[in-house]
């Protein structure tokens, strides 16, 4: 066809239809989880042209293949308006000859558009062997990789289409509709339209959750308002604004206060910045006490005799209030504000710099560490034992100078499985009661009354400092929180003219954010230098998020003979030339710490942070180093954990029995239990397991071994291309979120083994997802096998430590805290397994391998034996030998004359297998979550409130997500579990849920309206947390291909909400003081009809639940 008739189509094509001629009507809009979320308009294509043409289509003399493609291809759109833009074409004229050409005229016009991106016309990044040059038809379009993502609509199915439907309506749909093909598990994958990680989910309508209660204002009266306002003072204090610049504002109007980008919600204390530090050394020797010299209280004391000059007071609060004083060196002193408020001000800084050069730091410590009489586990308001008043200001009076960690309760059923007593601590860290109690020493020994307004104010600072000191590693302390209850008419420094004044709303603006500055400053400046200075502070293995604090003496003590131990037998010293390869070496020195456990310390190597390797731009010294040019040493290894993960999975018959994951686990004994039932009938024989672990398993991996491994493993004839896309997984339901989650990844593929289009990549990745939208970002890189292994080899065999100021290489073992650490130990073992221990993968037996950790499982006594004492020869060609102390049997066993620990009987005469996080039932096989780590240790350590900001709205999220970590396929698969054993592991889940929500609210008042919102917010989870188990289940039903030892019986959800609220009621009701109503709401709920049969069919379960968590601290 000449250009001539193929512009006049065109053009007829958009020419505006008639008005008496009335806009077909649209068809009903197709419901997808994701994708509903995100586009108000979803059609199929085949409902789209049925209603656009009046008549049915697909027709029903069309192939089958064509049919189901039509059926199953959404078209979505952005509105109504874009949806009618797609017309149909009676003549359905082919404008071109080839489908080529037609695609090539489409990205033509969506490039001359220029309305926003596209999917059809992403730029790829560079794959050297795949350039396929630039088509002069369409040279907007970078081919930079040869499976582009338009040439899928030169497959035959979209060829069909086209000639189904014309050149125009083709064109039509692709330009103005976003288009999506199924892949599987109601997956799909988009093909144009604007791509779905750029649209802004943040913009979706939100759907109906359960909001926080809002407190309604008192309906008063217009008259009764006025009555409760203060008169006017004749006389207004004027803001700092007309007092500098002349102006009286004494009947003018308070200009309003301007707005601060950053909210104080959002202003969060750098907590992190105290853990992991060392104290700051005093001649090079001994560590200094309470402050570190450099601090400005430091710099600025006078002698003991003496009292502050002026300008040290201004320098101080140069420090303390930035956003109303700047010194330069040379220059005078910049003020923004009054002259008069900053002459109040000198006052309280000359005051604090006294107060700190009276203090005495280390005597305060000292007699804080002394064990109180009645120490208890949980940190509380320490009695105050300063006798100074403290508020009367120290100037006015010039004298002459002059434990334990938390021990949980415990039961005769929780007990370790091990015989005789664990062995103690290495260190005793200091209790956060002692913590608590002198830093309140500290802050009224130097904050008078005066300085911080009024005892009130006092009060309330220390409250939060006990909370600051108290919560969780994770947690966060927001000025907004630390601000309430504040009384900022008390700072009486901080007024103008007289006392009693009525001050307009800039000058009331102004004093809180003097306020805001003083409190920062407090935490940020003052109390992390002094806790960093005086405590070693770091988290602990068996107490996971609790901050624990040690004395540096005491962590010193305890930290050097180890550190001397690893010297020894893990590192070689670096000579200087050593040092100077090491540091410019691509990967870096990385700073090592300890981490505390029962039994020692166990050594973190930080690979996150990023590396300044020196020389690195020798030749660039006209643009400076920023942090986006360094990278860490697990940025580095992301390309080697993505190629390590995708030979893992296409080579996994090469691993033996290793295990990735906790879903990992099921598949394994599904399949024994159902082979154990065809060999013996019903019932199953006596089962004998053996538990055993490898002694320092990172550090006595042979390097030369494992990386002999890994090339064995990696694809030496081929390189691989990394893939990115992204995903949109579905928003739950109404109870949780509002919009899809937006998540990026990336695959890994070997260069042979490239699909023709991205579509049978994803066909892959979401055997994992459901009711997922996935989209191809074109990018695509080509990562050398060799440059894999050159990497690994400089990771494992050069790893260099710091400490202190000596720099260390690794000879035996490979780091721990990498990113392919657990990978290469998993593989490591493997081959272990496979060389020494293949004759124990018979069919009814089981070998597995969770990293390091092995677990066997056989009915045959004399396999189980010889397992045994094979694991304690050891293997020293593998560097491997076998920890007693974490062997356990559920049989007795003697090797070379030591008694092996053999698992407790509980209450019901069962023995219940402990196994990374579950309990296995030796008889039956069924699992249970592990509950007794849970009950071990207080609540409050077993998870971290990240963020404080809308804590009670976020309630439903939060909660949510905490039953999300044990409602896995494993707990609630009724064909490898019972009926009963299903819901006491929701029982459980669910008990532990309402212990949270109580530390969750821990602290507040819970009025009516509370009351109502966590009892909905209780209803809600429970609803989302079935719903997704019961899909998890059946997807998994679905996509695993092992025996089945019993049918599975779907969990009524009546019954499950039954176990569910009868043990939160349980919980609650310990606490009835503050949550009586809700625990009356829910037994009113477990009135209603549907519950009727419950209580006897399932209150057997319920007691055994509470018996199984009753113990737990919350």
């Amino acid at each position: 066809m000449s250009d001539i008739s193929l512009a006049s189509t065109l053009k007829d094509s958009e020419s505006p239809q008639p008005v008496s001629l009335p806009q077909p009507e649209l068809p009903p809009t197709f419901q997808h989880k994701t994708l509903s979320a995100v586009f108000p308009c979803l059609f199929s294509l085949a409902s789209l042209f049925t209603a656009l043409s009046g008549q049915q289509f697909p027709k029903p003399d069309h192939p089958p293949e064509f049919q189901q493609f039509v059926h199953t291809t959404l078209c979505a759109f952005s509105c109504e308006e874009s949806a009618r833009k797609v017309r149909w074409d009676d003549r359905k004229v082919l404008v071109h000859q080839r489908t080529h050409d037609a695609v090539s005229g489409i990205l033509r016009e969506i490039h001359d558009r220029k309305k926003g991106s596209s999917v059809l016309l992403q730029v790829t990044d560079k794959v050297k062997q795949y350039n396929s040059g630039v088509n002069l038809q369409r040279p907007f379009v970078m081919n930079q990789h040869i499976h582009s993502p338009a040439a899928v609509f030169e497959q035959p199915m979209w060829m069909s289409l086209r000639h189904n439907i014309g050149d125009i309506a083709f064109r039509q749909l692709i330009v103005h509709s976003s288009l999506f093909i199924l892949i599987d598990n109601n997956c799909f994958l988009q093909l144009s339209g604007e791509p779905l990680n750029d649209i802004n989910l943040s913009n979706m309508p939100p759907f109906a959750q359960t909001a926080a209660p809002r407190v309604r204002q008192s309906k008063l009266s217009k008259r009764a308002i006025q009555a409760l306002k203060r008169k006017r003072e004749e006389e207004v204090a004027t803001s700092e604004e007309g007092v500098m610049e002349g102006r009286e504002s004494k009947d003018a109007k308070a200009p309003s206060p301007k707005k601060h980008k950053l909210q104080l919600s959002s202003m969060g204390i750098q907590r992190n910045r105290m853990f992991y530090g060392k104290p700051y050394q005093v001649a090079g020797k001994h560590p200094s006490r309470g402050l570190p010299p450099n601090h400005i209280l430091n710099t600025c004391k006078p002698p003991s005799d003496e009292m502050p000059k002026d300008l040290e007071c201004l320098k101080l609060l140069a420090v303390i209030f930035p956003s109303m004083l700047t010194l330069e060196e040379g220059r005078a002193p910049k003020v923004k504000g009054s002259n008069e408020r900053l002459k109040r001000m000198a006052g309280i800084a000359r005051e604090m710099l006294v107060r700190h050069s009276r203090a005495n730091y280390h005597r305060i410590l000292k007699d804080c560490m002394v064990k109180l009489e009645k120490e208890t586990p949980y940190p509380c308001l320490p009695p105050d034992s300063a006798k100074e008043d403290s508020s009367i200001p120290v100037t006015q009076n010039i004298p002459s100078s002059g434990s334990e960690l938390p021990k949980p309760p415990t039961s005769s059923r929780l007990a370790s499985g091990r015989n005789g007593p664990e062995p103690p601590p290495p260190l005793e860290p200091k209790t956060q009661r002692q913590v608590c109690w002198f830093v309140r020493r500290v802050i009224k020994a130097l904050f008078s009354t005066v300085i911080l307004g009024s005892q009130h104010n006092q009060d309330v600072i220390l409250a939060s400092t006990r909370r600051f000191v108290t919560i969780s590693q994770h947690e966060t302390v927001s000025i907004h929180s630390i601000l309430q209850d504040i009384r900022i008419n008390d700072f009486e420094w901080l007024a103008l003219g007289e006392k009693g004044k009525r001050v307009n709303q800039a000058e009331m603006e102004k004093r809180r954010m003097l306020v805001v500055d003083l409190l920062k400053w407090i935490f940020e400046g003052f109390l992390i230098p002094l806790l960093k200075n005086t405590f070693y502070i770091t988290e602990s293995a068996n107490t996971k998020y609790e901050t624990v604090y040690f004395t540096h003496d005491d962590w010193s003590h305890a930290a050097k003979p180890h550190f001397e131990g690893l010297k020894e037998k893990l590192l070689v010293s670096l000579t200087q030339a050593e040092k100077i390869v090491a540091e410019s070496r691509k990967i870096g020195v990385s700073v090592v710490r300890l981490i505390p456990k029962p039994t020692g310390f166990r050594p973190i190597v930080n690979l996150g942070r990023p590396v300044n390797i020196r020389g690195d731009r020798a030749g660039d010294n006209t643009r400076p180093v920023s942090k986006w040019d360094m990278k860490s040493t697990n940025d580095l290894l992301r390309d080697p954990l993505l190629i390590l993960n995708y030979e893992k999975t296409r080579k996994r018959s090469l691993l033996g029995g290793a295990l990735f994951g906790t879903n990992d686990f099921v598949p394994h004994i599904q399949q024994l239990k159902s082979d154990l039932y065809k060999r013996h009938g019903s019932k199953l024989p006596k089962l004998y397991f053996v538990k055993m672990d490898i002694k320092a398993a990172f550090d006595t991996i042979k390097q030369d071994r494992v990386l002999e491994i890994v090339e064995e493993i990696l694809d030496q004839d081929h390189d691989y291309c990394i893939m990115m896309y992204g995903a949109l997984l579905p928003p739950g339901n109404e109870n949780r979120s509002k919009a899809p989650r937006k998540l990026y990844r990336s695959k890994a593929v070997a260069d042979n083994m490239l699909h023709p289009t991205f579509a049978d990549h994803a066909r892959e990745i979401v055997q994992s997802m459901r009711n997922a939208a996935m989209v191809d970002l074109a990018r695509r890189r080509t990562v050398k096998t060799a440059d894999v292994m050159r990497l690994l080899r400089e990771h494992i065999k050069e790893n260099t430590w710091q400490m202190g100021r000596n720099l260390y290489r690794q000879k035996t073992g490979i780091p721990q805290g990498s990113k392919v650490s657990s990978v290469l130990c998993a593989m490591f073992y493997s081959y272990l397994e496979n060389e020494h221990l293949d004759w124990a993968q018979q069919k009814y037996s089981l070998l597995l391998r969770y990293t390091d950790d092995f677990l066997y499982i056989t009915d045959n006594p004399q396999l189980a034996a010889r397992f045994v004492k094979e694991m304690f020869r050891g293997f020293p060609d593998y560097g491997a030998h076998i920890s007693p102390a974490k062997t356990l049997l559920s049989f007795e066993c003697v090797v070379n004359d030591l008694k092996l620990p053999v698992a407790d009987v509980n209450q019901e005469g069962e023995v219940e297998f402990p196994y990374c996080g579950f309990l296995i039932n030796v008889k039956t096989l069924e699992l249970k979550q592990d509950y007794t780590r849970m009950v071990g240790h207080p609540i409050k350590h077993s998870f971290a409130l990240r963020s404080m900001s809308k804590k009670h709205s976020n309630l439903v999220t939060w909660l949510c997500r905490q039953l999300q970590n044990r409602n896995q396929i494993a707990h609630l698969n009724t064909a490898l579990n019972s009926l009963d054993t299903v819901l006491f592991n929701v029982g459980t889940n669910f008990a532990f849920a309402a212990m949270k929500v109580v530390v969750y609210h821990k602290g507040h008042d819970i009025d009516e309206r509370l009351h109502k919102h966590i009892f909905k917010s209780l209803v809600a989870a429970a609803d989302y947390t079935y719903f997704a188990g019961r899909a998890r289940v059946k997807h998994y039903a679905q996509v695993q291909t092992v025996d089945k030892p019993r049918e599975e019986v779907p969990v009524r959800k009546s019954d499950f909400d039954y176990v569910a609220f009868k043990c939160m009621s349980r919980v609650l009701r310990r606490k009835a003081s503050k949550y009586k109503t809700v625990v009356d709401s829910i037994e009113e709920l477990l009135k209603r009809r549907i519950y009727r049969n419950a209580p006897s069919r399932w209150d057997r379960v319920v007691d055994q639940c509470w018996e199984a968590v009753g113990d737990a601290v919350y």
